[in-house]
């Protein structure tokens, strides 16, 4: 069975060069704003031991936040500049909000009795 993650297969940061050659089959490329290649990366950062990629992918796999958000938490993308027209601030705190309840989820109450 094969666990390639999609049509993205990432490799290592840099990696040997051949003369001439820009990019070499299986290094990381240059970035997207896909929900294929964050996930991938994702992926790959959880493999690797980062606990927030873990929790992220997790929470993004559950529908808490979109992928997109979790790209632009771990700094993989950015976020297009406010144009100035219009109202972002709402849609700015609701997202961080669901950010911070990925990250600080609420204590499990014991039952009472």
């Amino acid at each position: 069975m094969d666990d390639d993650p999609g049509p993205f297969k990432l490799g290592s940061h840099g990696g040997k060069r051949v003369k001439g050659q820009r990019n070499a089959n299986g290094i990381l490329r240059g970035g997207s704003n896909s929900r294929a290649y964050i996930e991938a990366r994702l992926e790959r950062d959880a493999a690797l031991g980062c606990r927030d990629a873990a929790v992220l992918l997790q929470a993004a796999r559950e529908g808490r936040v979109s992928m997109f958000a979790c790209g632009v938490e771990m700094n993989y993308c950015r976020r297009p500049e406010p144009s100035g027209r219009g109202s972002s601030g709402n849609v700015t705190r609701k997202n961080d909000w669901a950010m911070h309840r990925v990250f600080n989820p609420r204590p499990v109450k014991a039952p009472i009795g």
